[in-house]
């Protein structure tokens, strides 16, 4: 899917001032990151290392894991597509509503959609995307079946998640996690792999050469360097958007009962887009379209930012449901 994802500024460019459909941090000073990225020319005049291992190494150690059990990749998407590939033309069975790349990676290796006790290959994304629910067990697989865990949005949970160790070794499960959001660096897209070296070896051996660039890969080690400097405050994001949820409800939407920062709702009348179109119009906010990910044209989804910004959504939402009433 190249079109329809979260993050679609690059459609409003000088529209949006407050941005809702990112389920990242907005306000992360990355100012002293892009000055060294800028004082180290040869990022762009030499080749990167052909995989990213020197950062596949530090995951290891900040993990504590076991040489071979990371991979990291172009972004958590890239992986996606990767374990689709490495497992072409075998049952699949996807938790939804969700994520959509789960699908379009499967149906793009000819994988076989089924119920989930005949799956070879099970997808589960824990927080889910997009409604921020949870699921307290891996659910009950066949023998021999791998589960894919799309943890992408954990430093968000006020839930505790499968650990790295638990993943690797439980030897069945195949941990995906982001760097682009633990940091909110989406523009660099570094992603990662975390699973039992029997499970990782035949997947490292799809890996294109320098498919993560120079930067990437430096940025990756100095953010890791420099972790505290980058604090989440998942229940503090958590209370906004319980808050912003209780306002919804107010107006007549149904919501869902998130662990993270963001949350789905379903408008009580009109379409997603329309709502979209009309906020970022007014007043240059920019909420996420849902749609293609539930199948419902109602839902939206909203990842909670400042109280201020919360704010000035909340009213601008309840002034465009009392224009309809």
């Amino acid at each position: 899917m190249i079109e329809g994802h979260g993050d679609d500024l690059y459609l409003y460019r000088g529209k949006v001032r407050h941005n809702f459909s990112s389920n990242i941090l907005q306000d992360v000073d990355h100012t002293a990151l892009a000055a060294w990225l800028g004082s180290q020319p040869g990022l762009l005049t030499s080749y990167p290392d052909p995989a990213p291992e020197v950062v596949e190494r530090k995951l290891e150690s900040i993990h504590g894991l076991p040489r071979g059990t990371v991979m990291v990749t172009a972004g958590a998407t890239d992986a996606i597509y990767m374990i689709a590939r490495r497992y072409g033309g075998m049952n699949s069975y996807i938790f939804r509503p969700t994520f959509s790349e789960y699908g379009d990676a499967c149906r793009m290796y000819g994988h076989v959609f089924t119920a989930l006790e005949e799956a070879d290959l099970v997808w589960l994304c824990n927080p889910n995307n997009p409604d921020g629910c949870y699921r307290e067990r891996l659910p009950e697989v066949k023998p021999g079946a791998v589960t894919v865990v799309d943890a992408a949005y954990s430093d968000y949970s006020v839930r505790p998640t499968l650990s790295q160790a638990e993943c690797v070794s439980r030897g069945d499960v195949l941990m995906l996690s982001s760097l682009t959001k633990r940091f909110s660096v989406p523009g660099l897209r570094v992603g990662y792999v975390v699973g039992h070296p029997g499970l990782m070896a035949p997947l490292k051996e799809l890996r294109m050469p320098w498919s993560v660039c120079g930067m990437s890969i430096a940025a990756s080690m100095r953010l890791l360097d420099r972790m505290d400097e980058y604090p989440i405050d998942a229940a503090g994001l958590h209370d906004e958007a319980m808050r912003m949820a209780a306002a919804l409800r107010g107006m007549g939407f149904a919501v869902s009962d998130t662990v993270c920062n963001f949350f789905l709702a379903t408008l009580p009348a009109g379409s997603s887009s329309e709502l979209k179109n009309w906020l970022v119009e007014r007043y240059g906010l920019l909420i996420r379209d849902a749609s293609n990910m539930t199948g419902n044209p109602a839902d939206i989804r909203i990842a909670a930012q400042t109280r201020h910004e919360n704010d000035l959504l909340i009213n601008a939402i309840s002034q465009w449901i009392s224009s309809r009433q």
